[in-house]
C-alpha cells in the first residue's frame, strides 16, 4: 500500500522530533532514573471505531468456481471496539503508552446457487481482530489543563475468521482460522484534564494491520482406517485450491475516544 512509507515516516520523524526537542536537556525520552514529572504514570481506556480495508477478504466471493452462479453478498468494512493502555511520561513532552485495542468484528456473507443440481447455499464469515502495541507521543501543552500530542508505533496484530456455511446441514464446515501478523500506527489527539487525576481523550489515526496467512484444522471429509474423520492443518486460501493465500487486513482510519487516570507511583515501585 502506499500508505505504508507515509506511516512509517510520520512514526519515525515524531522520534527524531522529540530526540531533538530534548537534546538540550538532561532528561531523554527514553529516560530510565526516577525524575518528577507531573502525570508520569496513567492507564487509558478508550473505544474505538475503524475502518477495515479487507480488499482481499472481500474479494473472496469472487473468486470464480465452475459450476457455481453468485448471488448477492456483503462486505466487512467496519468495527466497533476498545482498548487498554499503560501510560508511561519519560520526557517533559514525551510519554510511552503500551497496550490493547480489540479492534471490534464485521461480517462478510453471501449465498450461492450449484447450477448442476439448482440447490442454493449460504456463506458467513465473521473477521476480527487485535492489536497489542507499543507507541510514543510527543506532547504539546497549551496551558494545565489541555494538551496535544503526535505519535505512533509498532503491534501485533492478531485475526480470527469463523465461517458458518448451510450446504451441507451434517458438515456445516465451522472452523476457526486465526494468524499474527506485525503492524504500524500513528494517531493525532488531544486530552482534557477534568481534575489533577481524571482527564478524557480523543484520537485520529491510520494503522496499517495486514494478517497475511491464517491457518485452522478442519475435517478431511474422508474416513481413514479406523473409521475417523482425521483432521489435517491448513492456510486459508481462494476456495482451497492450495495457490492464493488470503490475507486479512484491518489496515484503515480510526477514531478513539477514551479516558485517562493518573497516578504516583507507589515508593520504591520505580527506581534507577
Amino acid at each position: 500500500m502506499k500508505g505504508h512509507g507515509l506511516l512509517a515516516g510520520m512514526i519515525v520523524g515524531v522520534l527524531i522530533f522529540a530526540s531533538l526537542a530534548s537534546a538540550g536537556s538532561d532528561i531523554s525520552i527514553f529516560q530510565t532514573e526516577r525524575v518528577d514529572l507531573p502525570h508520569k504514570f496513567g492507564i487509558q481506556i478508550t473505544g474505538s471505531g475503524s475502518m477495515f480495508a479487507m480488499d482481499d477478504v472481500n474479494n473472496y466471493f469472487l473468486t470464480p468456481i465452475d459450476n457455481i452462479q453468485r448471488n448477492d453478498y456483503n462486505e466487512a468494512e467496519l468495527g466497533i471496539g476498545g482498548g487498554l493502555a499503560l501510560l508511561y511520561r519519560s520526557h517533559e513532552n514525551f510519554r510511552w503508552h503500551i497496550g490493547y485495542n480489540y479492534l471490534g468484528q464485521d461480517k462478510f456473507e453471501g449465498s450461492f446457487t450449484n447450477l448442476e443440481d439448482g440447490t442454493t447455499a449460504t456463506n458467513e464469515h465473521v473477521a476480527s481482530g487485535g492489536e497489542f502495541y507499543v507507541a510514543g507521543h510527543y506532547m504539546m501543552p497549551f496551558g494545565d489543563a489541555f494538551h496535544v500530542f503526535i505519535g505512533g508505533g509498532v503491534s501485533l496484530i492478531n485475526a480470527k475468521i469463523d465461517r458458518i456455511t448451510s450446504q451441507n446441514e451434517f458438515d456445516p464446515a465451522i472452523y476457526d482460522a486465526s494468524g499474527t501478523g506485525l503492524g504500524i500506527r500513528a494517531s493525532l489527539g488531544a486530552e482534557f484534564m477534568l481534575t489533577e487525576m481524571f482527564g478524557i481523550t480523543g484520537a485520529i489515526g491510520y494503522r496499517l494491520a495486514n494478517v497475511p496467512n491464517l491457518e485452522y484444522e478442519d475435517l478431511t471429509g474422508s474416513l481413514d482406517e479406523e473409521g475417523n474423520f482425521p483432521i489435517e492443518a491448513y492456510v486459508w486460501d481462494a476456495n482451497n485450491n492450495r495457490t492464493r493465500k488470503i490475507a486479512v487486513d484491518f489496515s484503515g482510519a480510526f477514531l478513539e475516544l477514551g479516558i485517562r487516570t493518573y497516578f504516583d507511583a507507589a515508593t520504591g515501585w520505580y527506581a534507577p
